[in-house]
């Protein structure tokens, strides 16, 4: 019997904490019945957002990042922390794992075809190297992370149409200001976006090249959708906890204060939006 059709949802802006919170709603529910879900987005307002295994105060300075009101999200997902606004298009798929590859390779070359293809059709050298990073012409062009949630498989990632370098430098929890620097520039010279390579395509055009290279590249049927207003409330919930301002973050392997454990009177409510 054939896996049936994937969901695509262009949800396009969202508030900050929903670009995580609703894929990550989507992957605690998810059962083998439940629908593979693609999400394309962005954020309105920037944050900061790290890895499942990272230990906040080793990556970021949380004096800076609070001097500039940055919230700082933690996903369920690996991957590294990162600098995450309005100039870049989010790709969240959330399949559940019995119908996608079991190694871990193929799932990475299956869920980031898309991205890869679009940057090929933008006339760029677009490639996928060391299992799961995205490249242009040699240059990355784009943050992956990925990881099992309950039943589900997720990857997640972006395209960058521009960045701020400047800012991620900043917020880096960093020795002394001369390893700052260094850091700062070997970003510069590894990590390219759009703009840097001459293209000065919108958000919403990257978004609609995404979405039909997912339905050209997944290899299943794909109809879009929206997402339920009961899950955008769950999407909701998931965010309201995550705020670095709200509970202090430390290893998940510690056992102590973790995402999932904010008490209810020390969460932050984000209004949902409405998918049309």
């Amino acid at each position: 019997m054939p896996d049936p059709p994937v969901r695509l949802v262009r949800a396009g802006p969202l508030e900050s904490g929903l670009t995580q919170g609703i894929y990550h709603a989507l992957a605690r529910e998810m059962k083998e019945s439940s629908q593979d879900t693609i999400i394309l987005c962005s954020p309105k307002t920037p944050y900061l957002c790290i890895g499942y295994h990272q230990v906040l105060d080793a990556v970021l300075d949380r004096k800076i990042c609070d001097n500039k009101e940055l919230p700082i999200l933690r996903r369920r997902v690996g991957g590294g922390a990162t600098y995450l606004d309005h100039n870049q298009v989010f790709y969240q798929c959330i399949f559940h794992h019995s119908r996608v590859p079991a190694r871990a390779d193929k799932v990475y070359q299956m869920m980031l075809e898309a991205p890869v293809q679009v940057l090929n059709q933008l006339g760029l050298d677009g490639r996928l190297r060391a299992v799961n990073e995205v490249e242009a012409n040699s240059m990355r062009i784009a943050g992956i992370g990925g990881g099992r949630v309950g039943d589900a498989m997720v990857v997640v990632g972006n395209l960058l149409l521009d960045f701020d370098y400047q800012m991620m430098s900043q917020v880096w929890r960093a020795s002394d200001p001369g390893f700052r620097e260094l850091a700062a520039t070997a970003m510069e010279d590894r990590v390219s976006t759009l703009r840097k390579l001459g293209y000065q395509h919108s958000i919403e055009t990257l978004e609609a090249m995404l979405a039909d290279a997912y339905k050209a590249s997944i290899g299943r049927p794909v109809i879009d959708s929206r997402i339920e207003s009961r899950r955008i409330g769950f999407g909701d919930q998931n965010c309201t906890g995550s705020f670095s301002g709200n509970f202090s973050f430390t290893s998940p392997t510690r056992g102590r204060n973790h995402p999932d454990e904010v008490p209810q009177n020390r969460r932050r409510r984000l209004h949902p939006p409405t998918f049309h």
